[in-house]
């Protein structure tokens, strides 16, 4: 019996050892380092993804604040495996590991930025693409990137409303893709609008426009819904600019535009400008446009109408998956 308590006793004490040198490191003190001075809001859902890094934070960012927080600190972050470093962003999908200085592993986790679908650390049209192929059926997103596209409460499967919530973010309608914030503006553009009961498509446009020498400017990048004109011009810090062309993926997922009147000064209208707008069904083109780029109204499905000049170019994949469109030139 005494044989056995000793070995009870030193079995114990083993344990004590253990606990006083390897302590349990519950969540909250892991990130500590990372967000104790207030700089993210990071939070930890149930599948184990870390949420609360904004779009465009560098690992040399997060490491700064490992390192403040506790010299000895060592970070980590990987992506499909390989090391991200220095100035790289961090993106959904990537795991970052915390680990002390005897190499003794505080926290592991994968990062999930809302937004970036496509893991790069940004949040351009490319993650819209991600989320238009996932729908389509050519791709699948899961995971952490998945997370980072399922942008409306409540959803649990990808859609053209998450797309059309990148795209507002991308024009500063919305300042935040995690539900935060909701308003903002366009910079460089103009609005117009209309209002409606629920479920009514109302006629809105916000237009972002490039602006380049002789006076001339284009629709670079816009939120659209219902029916909607484009001026043939627009004055910008005391100069007027003439309206001539609309830029490639200008109107891209746009699939509430039901109506579009362009200005007959336009001259080109560039790749995928109108891509996915589903809902516009007949359009004219305007004789002084010189120029329809590949794919410009690809997959415009309820696309039925389109006047246009005979001696406007219009690229072979202009009208692709445009099942049922006619042209009457005029």
């Amino acid at each position: 019996m005494l044989k056995q308590s000793v070995k009870f006793l030193t079995g114990a004490l083993a344990s004590a050892l253990i606990s006083v040198s390897m302590p349990t490191v519950s969540f909250a003190d892991a990130i500590e380092g990372i967000a104790n001075d207030g700089t993210y809001n990071l939070t930890l859902d149930d599948n184990g993804y870390l949420y609360g890094f904004p779009a465009g934070t560098t690992v040399s960012d997060v490491n700064s604040k490992v390192k403040a927080y506790k010299s000895t600190n060592k970070l980590t972050v990987t992506r499909d495996g390989k090391s991200v470093s220095g100035v790289s962003e961090i993106g959904s999908g990537d795991v970052i590991k915390i680990q002390t200085a005897a190499r003794k592993t505080v926290g592991t986790y994968t990062i999930c930025i809302k937004g970036d679908v496509n893991g790069d650390g940004g949040i351009n049209v490319t993650d819209m693409e991600e989320i238009q192929k996932s729908v389509l059926g050519i791709s699948e997103l899961s995971g952490a990137k998945k997370q980072a596209g399922l942008l409306n409460e409540g959803n649990t499967e990808l859609s053209v409303l998450d797309m059309e919530k990148i795209q507002s973010y991308i024009l500063g309608i919305i300042t935040s893709l995690d539900g935060s914030e909701s308003g903002g503006g366009s910079s460089g553009g103009g609005e117009s609008g209309g209002g409606g009961e629920s479920g009514e498509i109302v006629d809105s446009l916000v237009v972002e426009y490039e602006y380049y020498d002789n006076n001339y400017c284009g629709v670079k990048a816009a939120s659209a819904t219902g029916n909607v004109t484009i001026p043939s011009t627009v004055s910008y810090n005391g100069q007027t600019y003439t309206v001539v062309m609309i830029e490639d993926e200008a109107f891209l997922h746009c699939d509430k535009l039901t109506g579009i009147t362009l200005p007959n000064t336009l001259q080109y209208i560039g790749a995928k400008s109108f891509q996915n707008c589903y809902s516009l069904t007949s359009i004219t083109i305007p004789s002084s446009v010189t120029r329809i780029e590949y794919w410009a109204f690809y997959c415009c499905s309820n696309l039925t109408t389109v006047r246009l000049s005979s001696s406007t170019s219009v690229d072979e994949l202009a009208f692709d998956e445009c099942p049922n469109v006619q042209f009457i030139y005029q």
